[in-house]
């Protein structure tokens, strides 16, 4: 007896911990990690699916939260434009949440030769975070960065060190190799700001949409929203 009043003694000890000193935790859970973590966690799995359940049509990528409204919650996404089909459902998995969450495409580049960039939203049933920012010039050549993404879809973050190879008109292109599921993913600096989103590889290196052409869309004029 004794034995089992102790026990809920540290239910009920848990429970006033979660409701009284508990959430103010679980919010500074993300301010308390490195820059470079931050952006880990916010590269996020993309899943999208069209069709009847068993003989699905599947989109797997990756993409990263780039602003939460600390209001409503609704954080803002980017990704790569080629990610997005026409008449596919999508949702997205941030990272350490025990499911995924409805999306949608609010912006899609109409030209991806151009800049293979889109915009989403979605408003996540957990707390997420965001990159601490997205670089206001692409870092010079020999630069170190991160390539950040999930291969073949899997729930498994990869990130791979490199360096900035080049970076002329919308893209920068970087030593890490990128591979499919990669796409959308992030290439952070050493201070976790967003340098590029993942694109395209040719299995030598990887290529991305650059910094100066993600502020242009995140901050500019967002026209012709979905």
């Amino acid at each position: 007896m004794e034995r089992l009043m102790a026990t809920k003694g540290l239910l009920v000890g848990f429970v006033l911990w979660l409701l009284l000193g508990g959430a103010a935790k679980a919010q500074d859970f993300y301010s308390s990690m490195s820059p470079m973590y931050r952006a880990a966690y916010a590269t996020c799995l993309l899943l999208g699916h069209r069709g009847p359940e068993g003989h699905q049509q599947l989109i797997e990528a990756s993409c990263v939260i780039v602003h939460v409204n600390d209001e409503t919650g609704e954080a803002t996404v980017l990704t790569a434009a080629h990610c997005w089909e026409e008449g596919y459902e999508y949702q997205i998995w941030p990272q350490g949440h025990t499911q995924a969450t409805p999306a949608k495409f609010t912006w899609v580049s109409p030209s991806i030769d151009n800049c293979d960039l889109a915009i989403m939203k979605f408003t996540p049933t957990q707390k997420v975070c965001s990159v601490d920012g997205i670089c206001a010039q692409t870092p010079a050549r020999g630069s170190r960065v991160m390539l950040m993404g999930y291969p073949g879809g899997k729930r498994t973050l990869r990130g791979l060190p490199g360096v900035v190879k080049a970076s002329e008109f919308d893209w920068v292109t970087v030593t890490a190799v990128a591979v499919p599921g990669d796409s959308g993913g992030a290439i952070v600096d050493m201070r976790g700001y967003l340098v590029g989103i993942v694109s395209a590889t040719n299995f030598r290196e990887g290529l991305g949409t650059n910094s100066e052409t993600m502020r242009a869309t995140v901050y500019g004029n967002q026209q012709g929203e979905r």
